[in-house]
């Protein structure tokens, strides 16, 4: 709790508001936080604005539109024992080992006694002395004389030159050019010319608002809202993410770290949101000007 020569830093943010005679509502639509995380901020609960983290960004805004130094207020804030902040709890994961896949050990073979043979041995020299003889006897081929085949060879060599002249043939007549018709009438193979074009289109205006954020140099958590206070996305971009986002007619963005990002509204590069400050809100409306 802040001692009493001192005012906490809620009561420094509320003070500093009603010096500047500006309403918790104008306060809001100005730094578009809740007027009644507002309230609850300028009462010393911080429970509203999540962790650590988003509390500074609120703090450091509010201390910025009503005229005060951040970097002072964030001193105090920091100097302040217990803020009522919820604060990220890290615990260690037990070490996985995966269970190894084992095989299973090969069957043996069975054994295949042999058997003896008559003598007594065990398919050795003699048991192979023992075994029949199979004869195959040898028919020799039918000796054919060449003569008796010249006739055939020579049939065969004449259907195949036929064959190629003919082809030839066709080929050649197939290939003949047309001639032209003397009357004058169009052939039905010509091809009409295609029309050549009068001009390039002119571009067409983009519609709606198209944004593209771009993660340059951190991460930066984001919420995007459309028209109607409709959540299109929320989460956290990486060092070279980049996403895109579209409307008819307005986009809202709020950063949690802005300068670590970069927009990009209907194909201008806008770099860092023009807000300046760490954690700050961005509106895209249609105008003139993409932005």
């Amino acid at each position: 709790m802040p001692s009493d020569e001192s005012p906490s830093v809620g009561g420094m943010l509320r003070a500093a508001r009603e010096r500047q005679a500006l309403s918790v509502e104008d306060i809001a639509g100005r730094t578009r936080i809740r007027s009644g995380l507002l309230r609850e901020i300028e009462s010393d609960n911080f429970a509203g604005c999540g962790d650590m983290f988003f509390a500074r960004g609120h703090i450091r805004s509010i201390a910025a539109t009503v005229g005060l130094d951040p970097a002072a207020v964030l001193a105090e804030f920091d100097a302040t024992p217990g803020p009522s902040v919820a604060r990220l709890e890290t615990t260690t994961v037990a070490h996985y080992e995966p269970v190894k896949a084992t095989m299973p050990p090969p069957t043996p073979t069975p054994h295949r006694p042999r058997l003896p043979t008559d003598d007594g041995a065990f398919g050795g020299r003699a048991a192979r002395a023992t075994r029949p003889t199979v004869t195959i006897p040898w028919t020799p081929w039918p000796q054919k004389s060449l003569r008796n085949l010249m006739p055939a060879l020579a049939a065969a060599a004449a259907v195949i030159v036929l064959l190629a002249v003919a082809s030839f043939l066709i080929g050649r007549v197939q290939g003949s050019p047309q001639q032209p018709d003397p009357a004058g009438a169009p052939s039905l193979l010509a091809v009409s010319p295609q029309p050549t074009p009068s001009g390039s289109a002119s571009p067409q205006p983009p519609e709606g608002v198209n944004l593209q954020i771009r993660a340059t140099s951190g991460s930066s958590w984001i919420r995007v809202t459309a028209a109607g206070g409709k959540g299109v996305y929320e989460g956290v971009m990486n060092t070279g993410d980049v996403k895109d986002f579209s409307d008819p007619e307005m986009l809202e963005v709020r950063f949690g770290n802005s300068k670590a990002v970069s927009v990009v509204v209907n194909g201008v590069d806008k770099g860092s949101p023009s807000c300046g400050d760490t954690v700050c809100s961005e509106t895209y409306q249609l105008k003139a000007g993409a932005g």
